[in-house]
């Protein structure tokens, strides 16, 4: 849409080699008249891929990628500290997505926060560091209420189950997590097909310190949760320099999808 509204170059970037085919097949079959200023490649996007871009968009289009204007647009990726380093690159408009997908060390998400000022708010709260944390993350990417409210009763239990055997995954494959069956349940629980009885069952602890990671059951807290995650991101675009500015637009009806909110930054 955007090379064919308004004439822009599009560097579509994809780390899935099959996704990439498949982009450049579904191009040429439906949109042939783009090969030249629409190019896919491969390529797995972190903090330092602008030396590759760069390369990949003189390749492409014969340009200067020192004083060519770029705007990166996207999903997923954490753009504040690229978007704030390269100079040439003028906007970003990334939808955020997948939060538990970051990259964890001991409990604790390497990305998150990013801001100066909700570190120090988490600072200022007694054990404010525990609260970030994998299920914090994963229950931001929670269905929102609309959604649930359409929910019955057995497919919530059903889904209960899912996120609890998610987290059991989730703990086996991180570092510094392990699962712990705990020796004493509650006389109340007789069923361990019963979610309840199933954490009752299980535990996760801190393979270092003992102490329990917390499972994630309470799915109203979804939008607190994700709308954290944004503001953190947003913030830290703004804290990067005076002359950025960031702001939050949702784009979709929540019911559509569960990610509809979009972060659009820009320089002076």
């Amino acid at each position: 849409m955007l090379n064919e509204r308004f004439g822009y170059k599009i560097l579509g970037i994809e780390c899935d080699e099959e996704r990439v085919k498949t982009a450049r097949k579904r191009q040429e079959k439906f949109f042939p008249t783009s090969t030249g200023s629409v190019k896919f490649v491969k390529h797995f996007i972190s903090i330092s891929s602008w030396e590759f871009t760069a390369d990949e968009l003189q390749k492409a289009f014969h340009v200067d990628p020192a004083t060519t204007p770029v705007a990166l647009v996207g999903l997923h990726a954490d753009v504040s500290e690229a978007f704030e380093r390269t100079e040439v690159i003028q906007a970003a408009i990334v939808m955020p997505c997948c939060y538990h997908k970051m990259s964890i060390d001991r409990g604790k998400p390497l990305n998150f926060p990013l801001s100066g000022r909700l570190m120090d708010i988490l600072g200022k709260i007694p054990a404010g560091d525990g609260i970030v944390c994998r299920p914090f993350l994963r229950l931001a990417c929670q269905q929102p209420a609309s959604r649930w409210k359409r929910m019955t009763e057995e497919e919530h239990k059903i889904h209960g189950k899912n996120m609890f055997q998610r987290a059991i995954l989730d703990a086996l494959t991180d570092e510094g997590q392990e699962v712990q069956r705990i020796k004493k349940c509650g006389e109340r629980v007789t069923s361990s097909d019963d979610f309840v009885g199933a954490i009752c069952g299980f535990e996760i602890r801190d393979s270092i310190t003992g102490s329990i990671i917390p499972w994630s059951s309470e799915h109203r807290s979804k939008e607190l949760c994700e709308n954290v995650i944004l503001l953190d991101r947003k913030l830290a675009v703004e804290e990067a320099s005076k002359g950025f500015s960031c702001c939050l637009v949702k784009i979709l009806d929540a019911d559509t999808s569960p990610r509809c909110i979009v972060l659009i930054a820009t320089k002076a």
